[in-house]
This record gives C-alpha cells, sequence and structure tokens, in this order.
C-alpha cells in the first residue's frame, strides 16, 4: 500500500511512520505535486541455503546429451 505525504508532515512523523511499515508498503515523500522519496522496509536477512533444499524444484525432460547439447549450443563457451 502506498502513502501520499507532504515532506514537512513526513518529518514530522518520521519515527511513527516507519513503525508503521509493513512488507510491501510504501511511504511517497511529495513536496507538492513533485514525488520526492519513497520509503520503504529494508529487505529481510534471508536464512544461509542449505545443500538440498532445491530436491525436487526441477524437471529433466531428456536425458539424451545430443539434445542438451543442440539445446545450449548458442551459449556454449
Amino acid at each position: 500500500m502506498v502513502r501520499y505525504l507532504p515532506v514537512a508532515d513526513a518529518a514530522a512523523k518520521l519515527a511513527a511512520l516507519l513503525k508503521t511499515l509493513g512488507p510491501g508498503d510504501e511511504i511517497a515523500v511529495t513536496d507538492g505535486v513533485r514525488l520526492i522519496a519513497r520509503i520503504h522496509p529494508a529487505n529481510e536477512v534471508m536464512a544461509p541455503r542449505r545443500p538440498g533444499s532445491c530436491v525436487g524444484m526441477i524437471d529433466i525432460i531428456d536425458d539424451d546429451d545430443a539434445v542438451i547439447q543442440e539445446h545450449f549450443q548458442d551459449h556454449a563457451g
């Protein structure tokens, strides 16, 4: 959800506004009709990757190396 606020209101209420930000929220700070800043929550820290966490997420449709090489021939180094 985007909330539009004049710069004077944003400055006066900054601490309170930051506490209300949730995922997907954004505060658009304006000076008259001109947008001057966007405030949104920082990215959350992701958990470290674990080997094997993507098992089952991809399907191999053909085990034939010739088909794979033909498909990726433009990308070969």
